[in-house]
């Protein structure tokens, strides 16, 4: 793809996550603004994992069939009464996966440091 193209597609992606998280501030948009910006962040991943080419479709299928297996069976498991800690152990989640990525990149003897 060409650069400009590329430059493109990451500033729609990114107009649309931010429209999406705005529309979560009304309840009567709050569905279809979890909608946008799932949709958007899905089209992000997609976007660098092609523009990257770290991994195959094949791959990226079976990573998004497992979360999304995982996802639907929180989402009818999960009471309401208990989203306050579903969402406070997904930021975990978040967290710990940026840990990993942090400390594997500091393992890695081909990355030098900037400072």
């Amino acid at each position: 793809m060409l650069p400009a193209t590329i430059f493109y597609l990451y500033l729609i992606v990114a107009v649309a996550v931010i429209s999406g998280i705005r529309l979560l501030s009304s309840p009567e948009y709050a569905r279809w603004g979890n909608i946008i910006a799932a949709i958007a962040m899905l089209a992000a991943i997609v976007l660098i994992l092609a523009q990257q080419k770290l991994l195959t479709v094949g791959s990226v299928a079976v990573a998004l069939l497992i979360g999304s297996v995982i996802g639907a069976t929180l989402a009818i498991q999960v009471k309401m009464i208990q989203m306050p800690q579903l969402v406070a152990f997904l930021n975990g989640c978040g967290g710990a996966a940026s840990c990993l990525v942090s400390l594997a990149e500091a393992a890695n003897p081909a990355t030098t440091a900037n400072m």
